[in-house]
């Protein structure tokens, strides 16, 4: 698991933000939100231009580092808008830090840009087993020196050691990039994007059509959204392609012209719940309520947070969810001005109860410092 995620230089980071979810506190409910002492799950607010977007996307940095699978967007990161505006160090740096059964791993590494690697360390127990860097071509593996490696500027050397190097699938390289390779993240359906877990992209309705999940659907709608929806499949005669259509008598309406924007939405977290929440390592859902009803952003934060076998994490502006009936102070986390993120219990001196009002303390202020 993620135990500490730490960026510095990287768009609206200047100054050194660390997102640590070892930092768990004492309550006795919702525990399923954490996990051998890690928070699993939690929700991420802030206000506009906080930085929100900019964390996911910063933690996502490493998928583009250590996979072929889909980076982060290019509207949303690119070579224009990857390092600080504001920075005068021309360096971007980031820091993975992990709990892999009794261990404590740490993966490094600085870069310009988006896609060159200049240093990268790799630590065991406080112990470094691997270093690399670009400018001295110097790879450093297990207190070896290996002088004939020459790496292209892209590859990262993790990576290399990982692909050319006999290593056990219980080797620190071998866990980071296997826990990389199950991250996943999404945004909202009307920019919809994901970032991680494979490569390319299919259509959703042609894989609701071929796996037979219509029906599936028709159900989790109508359980998340308390409506009475009838749904089929129908084939474009002229495109000869599957049409998801809602069905009213002898009529049918093209779904993605007839739905709401919000129930359109779910289509997205119900195909990847399918395909991805059981194997996730680490989920980050950004805007994932922006057109949902305040009851039904609720309900679909429980599925999310609940139904991911591994750490997952939303963003949202809606304080209705800052409640200790779905969450708990310690897996609430409030972001400021792209400075400090940090979770509800830390931000208080009050010895927060189950029974307080999460969002009225938020809305007052209490978590303001």
């Amino acid at each position: 698991m993620l135990t500490k995620f730490t960026v510095k230089g990287f768009r609206g980071f200047r100054n050194e933000i660390a997102f640590d979810l070892s930092r768990v506190h004492d309550y006795s409910f919702n525990k399923d939100l954490i996990s051998n002492g890690i928070v699993k799950g939690g929700i991420i607010c802030g206000d506009n231009g906080s930085g929100k977007s900019n964390l996911g996307a910063a933690i996502f940095d490493i998928v583009r580092v250590l996979t072929d699978f889909e980076p982060i967007p290019a509207d949303l990161v690119n070579d224009n808008t990857f390092l600080n505006a504001d920075s005068e160090e021309g360096m971007a740096h980031f820091s993975y830090e992990y709990r892999f059964g009794n261990d404590k791993v740490v993966y490094t590494y600085e870069k310009p840009g988006m896609s060159i690697q200049q240093q990268e360390r790799v630590f065991l127990n406080g112990r470094e087993i691997m270093s690399y860097d670009r400018d001295r071509n110097l790879l450093v593996f297990e207190q070896r020196s290996l002088k004939d490696v020459k790496l292209q500027p892209t590859l990262s050397a993790v990576r290399y050691l990982y692909r050319n190097t006999d290593i056990a699938p219980e080797h620190p390289i071998a866990k980071i990039i296997e826990f990389t390779e199950r991250m996943l993240w999404l945004r909202s359906l009307t920019r919809r994007g994901y970032s991680g877990y494979r490569l390319g992209s299919e259509n959703i309705v042609e894989a609701l059509a071929k796996m037979g999940w219509v029906k599936d659907f028709e159900t989790f709608i109508n359980e998340k959204t308390e409506l009475d929806v009838r749904l089929d499949i129908i084939e474009d005669i002229v495109t000869h392609k599957s049409i998801l259509v809602m069905k009213h008598g002898d009529r049918y309406l093209d779904f993605s012209k007839a739905a709401s924007t919000g129930t359109q939405e779910l289509l997205l977290i119900y195909y990847w719940g399918k395909l991805a929440f059981k194997t996730v390592s680490f989920l980050f859902v950004d805007e994932f309520d922006a057109f949902y009803h305040f009851d039904l952003s609720a309900r679909m934060m429980n599925f999310i947070l609940r139904e991911a076998a591994g750490q997952a994490f939303v963003t949202s502006h809606n304080t209705y969810l800052l409640n200790n009936e779905f969450l708990r102070p310690d897996c609430c986390f409030k972001l400021t001005d792209n400075r400090v993120i940090a979770s509800f219990a830390d931000r208080t001196p009050r010895e927060l109860r189950i029974g307080h009002s999460l969002e009225k303390l938020y809305r007052n202020g209490e978590f303001d410092g």
